[in-house]
C-alpha cells in the first residue's frame, strides 16, 4: 500500500473518494425520505424525530470514545495483525459497554427527561415512550460506525455502499411508510429506524469478517500499551467529533428549547429539512475526510510530507470546483426544492441560503480538518473544535430568540468556519502545508463559468411547473459536471480520476492513424 501511495497519491485519493461518494449517496436518498416522511408524518412529528436522532447521533460520539478515529489512525500502521485486531477488540468492547450503560440510564430517566422536549399537547404525552423505544438505536448505530470504520481503515472505501444505501437509508423509508399505513403515526418513524439499524448492524458485522479474523479478535489479549494509545488518542478525538456533530445538531436543540410547544417542533423540522439538503454539499467534503484519514496516517507514518501536500492540493481542487455548480443549483432552485417537502417548508428558504453560503466558505479550506486530525498533535483538533463550538453557542444564544431559524443558521456556519480556518492556518504555519497553487485556477474558473448557465435556466423556466424546472435544472447541472471534468481539469488530474489515460491513448491513436 505504501508503494501505491508514494507512486500516485492522487489516484488513491480519487479512487477512494469515488467509492466513498457512492456510499455517502445515502444522503441523497435521505433527501427523498425528507419529502416522503415530512409530507406523510407532518412537520411536528418529523421535527421531533430529527431532534431525537440528533441526540442519538451526538451521544454516539461519546459512547464511541473516539474509537473510529483510533482505528483510522493506528490500524493502517500496525506492525502485525495481532496489533490491528487488538485495536479493533478494544474499540468494540469499549463502544458496546458504554452505549449499553447509557441506554439503561436513559430508559430509567425517560419520565424526567421528556418534559424538556417541546411538542404539541398530543405528542407530548408520547415523548416518554418514544425515548424508551428509540434509545436502543444507540448501540446499534455505534456498532455500525465501529465496523464500517474498521473496514475503511483497511482502505476498503467502497465496501459499505450497500449497507449505507440499501439498508440504513432505503429500508428506513420503506418501513416508515409501512408502519404509518399500519396506524403507527406516532411511533412509526422510530420503529422503522430501529429495525433498519438492526439489520444494518448485522450486515456490518458480517462485512467486518471479510477484512478481519473474527476468531483472532476473541483470542487477542488486552495489551496495556495498546489500550493506553487508544484511550489517549481517542478521548481528544471523541471531544473533537462531538463538537463537529454539535455544529449540525445544536441549532435543532436551541430551536426546540427556545420556541415553546408546536413551534419548537415545527422549527426543528424546517431547519432540519434545509440542513438535509445542504448535506449533499457536505458529502463532497466528507468523502475526502473518510479517504484522507487513513491515507494521511500511512503517509505521515513514513514522514512523507510531500505526498501529504500533493493529496491536500488535489483534494482541495476537486472540492472547490465540484462544490460551485452544486451550490449554485441549490441557491437558485432552493424554493422549488423545499416545496417538494410541503408548502410550509418553503419558509426555510433563507436558512437554506445561509447554510449553503457557509458551506461554500468552508469548502475553500479543503480537507484541512481531516488532515490536522491525523498529523496534528492531540490538542490541536480539540482546541479548533472547541473554539468553533464556543463561538456558535454564544451567537446562537444571542440570535435564536430574536431571529429564530435564520439566527441559528448564521451562528452555525460561523462556528463551522472558525474551526476550518484554524485548521487551515495551523497546517500552513506549523506544518508548512497549503492547498493552493496555479493548478486550482483552471477548474475553479471553469466551474464558475459553467455554473453561470444555471441563472439563464432559472430565467427561462420561471413560469414552468416545479417538476419541469427542477428536471431542466438537474439536467443542466449534470451537463456542467460533465464539461467540468473534460475541460476544467488538466490531464494529470483526469488521469488521477481514472479516465485520463484512456482518453489520451485514444487521442494518440487517432493522431497516429492520421
Amino acid at each position: 500500500m505504501a508503494d501505491t501511495l508514494n507512486k500516485s497519491p492522487n489516484t488513491s485519493v480519487a479512487k477512494g473518494a469515488g467509492l466513498t461518494f457512492l456510499g455517502r449517496l445515502g444522503a441523497v436518498i435521505e433527501l427523498l425520505s425528507v419529502v416522503l416522511l415530512a409530507q406523510t408524518y407532518g412537520a411536528e412529528s418529523y421535527g421531533i424525530f430529527l431532534l431525537f436522532w440528533g441526540y442519538i447521533f451526538l451521544t454516539s460520539s461519546f459512547t464511541n470514545l473516539g474509537m473510529v478515529a483510533v482505528l483510522q489512525r493506528f490500524v493502517p500502521g500496525a506492525k502485525d495483525e495481532h496489533e490491528a485486531h487488538s485495536y479493533l477488540k478494544i474499540a468494540l468492547t469499549v463502544t458496546l459497554t458504554l452505549s449499553l450503560i447509557f441506554c439503561v440510564i436513559t430508559f430509567i430517566a425517560a419520565p424526567v427527561l421528556s418534559p424538556y422536549i417541546n411538542a404539541g399537547q398530543e405528542k407530548q404525552q408520547a415523548i416518554t415512550d418514544i425515548v424508551r423505544i428509540y434509545i436502543w438505536t444507540l448501540p446499534l448505530w455505534c456498532l455500525v460506525e465501529i465496523a464500517t470504520g474498521a473496514v475503511r481503515a483497511r482502505h476498503a472505501f467502497g465496501a459499505e455502499i450497500r449497507l449505507r444505501i440499501f439498508y440504513e437509508q432505503f429500508l428506513r423509508i420503506v418501513l416508515a411508510m409501512v408502519f404509518y399505513f399500519l396506524g403507527q403515526d406516532t411511533f412509526g418513524l422510530y420503529l422503522a429506524h430501529l429495525c433498519s439499524l438492526f439489520i444494518t448492524m448485522l450486515l456490518s458485522l458480517r462485512l467486518l469478517g471479510r477484512f478481519y479474523d473474527v476468531s483472532l479478535i476473541f483470542r487477542t489479549s488486552w495489551q496495556s500499551d495498546i489500550l493506553g494509545h487508544a484511550i489517549s488518542y481517542g478521548i481528544p478525538m471523541m471531544i473533537s467529533l462531538a463538537t463537529q456533530r454539535l455544529y449540525s445538531n445544536l441549532p435543532l436543540f436551541f430551536l426546540n428549547a427556545f420556541l415553546p410547544g408546536v413551534r419548537g417542533a415545527e422549527a426543528v423540522a424546517l431547519y432540519g429539512v434545509a440542513r438535509k439538503i445542504v448535506s449533499v454539499l457536505h458529502v463532497i467534503r466528507q468523502v475526502f475526510s473518510y479517504v484522507l484519514s487513513p491515507l494521511a496516517a500511512a503517509i505521515h507514518a513514513g514522514e512523507n510530507k510531500e505526498n501529504v501536500q500533493v493529496i491536500y492540493a488535489f483534494s482541495t481542487r476537486l472540492i472547490c470546483s465540484i462544490f460551485i455548480p452544486i451550490a449554485t443549483f441549490i441557491v437558485i432552485f432552493r424554493h422549488d426544492i423545499l416545496g417538494l417537502a410541503g408548502h410550509d417548508f418553503v419558509a426555510a428558504g433563507s436558512v437554506l441560503l445561509i447554510l449553503t453560503i457557509g458551506r461554500g466558505a468552508e469548502a475553500l479550506t479543503g480537507p484541512a480538518n481531516a488532515i490536522i486530525d491525523v498529523i496534528g498533535r492531540y490538542r490541536i483538533p480539540l482546541i479548533n473544535s472547541f473554539s468553533g463550538l464556543s463561538v456558535a453557542c454564544v451567537l446562537m444564544a444571542i440570535l435564536v430568540p430574536q431571529y429564530e431559524m435564520a439566527g441559528a443558521a448564521v451562528a452555525a456556519v460561523i462556528g463551522l468556519n472558525v474551526t476550518s480556518l484554524l485548521a487551515f492556518f495551523i497546517l500552513y504555519l506549523r506544518f508548512d502545508l497549503q492547498p493552493y497553487d496555479h493548478r486550482i485556477v483552471r477548474p475553479v474558473l471553469s466551474a464558475a463559468l459553467f455554473s453561470a448557465s444555471l441563472f439563464l435556466v432559472d430565467i427561462l423556466t420561471h413560469d414552468l411547473l416545479t417538476a419541469w424546472r427542477l428536471g431542466i435544472g438537474l439536467s443542466t447541472l449534470l451537463l456542467i459536471l460533465f464539461l467540468l471534468y473534460h475541460y476544467g481539469f488538466d490531464f494529470q488530474d483526469r488521469r488521477s480520476l481514472g479516465k485520463g489515460p484512456r482518453l489520451e491513448k485514444k487521442k494518440q491513436t487517432n493522431k497516429s492513424s492520421k
